[in-house]
């Protein structure tokens, strides 16, 4: 289904809001240490001024708000999640309350899982729950919601998200939790697209390298052909920042060929070895985060995270601890 073209807005803020994004890209392609300083200057300003900061849920509070939320919703006959996020959440809901499973598609196919092996028939439907992971817009909910209602004519259909964005509390029958926006869910965090973003290598997109073998050259070129990968995105990430040494380029991009990373650009450590490196990595990768100016970073050291955050104010996820710095 392709959404219709959204109209821009054609009031005075409207036009603002336009001129103010335009201005902070072109500020944002402009190189040199000034432009960069009064880029992260006006950026900090802005989330200052508004109290703008990235509400991050992670996958541990997914699982435990759904289970204290599910007593909530006894009562009904089938629970229904909309894929792929609010299968999850629907998932932990049929489950610990014993009610049968299923999406809009098995739906339509009359099918459901009732916890046993295989799908049965999703007969004595009276009232069914649609489960979301989170609601904003309400677009998806009613759109899916609408679906649900001509395939089951005769069932009473409410809805319900465990996540709701101030305001859209009444979109819904029933919420969980409100969580401002913008927000960043660590389940979709490898399927939706946040802006511009810079992101780790060892730690994030592959694994880390195991102790030792940074020291040992032909182990280490091993690994580096043979890692295995980890977080690797949907989307295409728009610079992979790395320690790595520029010397091991080609090795590091026939990697990310074969297991499908799609990136911009690729920046690795230019120095003689890698004792060089040593207690500069921060240093390092803040001067590389200030040139490129990311909306986000993806960080796997928690350290390093935290002082890329402090020298920058770009916000920043420590993957390692699934924390967000901003």
């Amino acid at each position: 289904m392709n959404p219709e073209k959204e109209e821009p807005d054609r009031t005075r803020e409207g036009v603002i809001r336009r001129a103010y994004r335009w201005g902070r890209r072109k500020l944002a392609e402009r190189g040199g240490p000034a432009a960069t300083a009064l880029y992260l200057y006006s950026e900090r300003l802005r989330r200052s001024g508004t109290g703008w900061r990235y509400s991050f849920v992670r996958l541990e509070e997914l699982l435990a708000w759904s289970l204290s939320w599910a007593p909530s919703l006894s009562g009904f006959d089938l629970v229904i999640g909309v894929p792929r996020s609010g299968l999850l959440v629907a998932g932990v809901i049929a489950a610990r309350l014993g009610k049968p499973l299923a999406t809009p598609e098995t739906l339509r196919s009359g099918l459901c899982w009732r916890g046993g092996p295989g799908a049965g028939p999703t007969d004595k439907a009276g009232r069914v729950l649609l489960v979301d992971d989170s609601v904003h817009s309400g677009k998806t909910m009613n759109l899916v919601a609408a679906g649900v209602r001509e395939t089951l004519p005769g069932a009473v259909v409410e809805t319900a998200a465990l996540i709701a964005a101030p305001g859209s509390e009444r979109m819904v029958d029933y919420f969980f939790r409100t969580v401002k926006v913008p927000r960043l869910f660590e389940w979709n965090m490898l399927h939706v697209k946040k802006g511009a973003l810079l992101c780790d290598l060892d730690g994030v997109i592959c694994e880390n390298c195991p102790p030792g073998t940074d020291g040992d050259e032909k182990e280490y070129s091993r690994w580096i052909g043979n890692a295995k990968p980890y977080l690797v995105p949907s989307f295409e990430i728009d610079c992979i920042l790395s320690a790595r040494l520029e010397k091991y380029r080609t090795e590091t991009e026939s990697w990310l060929r074969k297991n499908g990373v799609r990136y911009g650009k690729l920046l690795l450590w230019d120095l003689p070895d890698k004792d060089s490196r040593k207690g500069l990595f921060s240093e390092y990768k803040i001067s590389r985060v200030k040139e490129v100016k990311p909306e986000m970073v993806w960080e796997s050291n928690p350290g390093q995270a935290a002082d890329i955050h402090r020298a920058t104010g770009i916000p920043t996820l420590c993957v390692d601890t699934m924390t967000m710095h901003g």
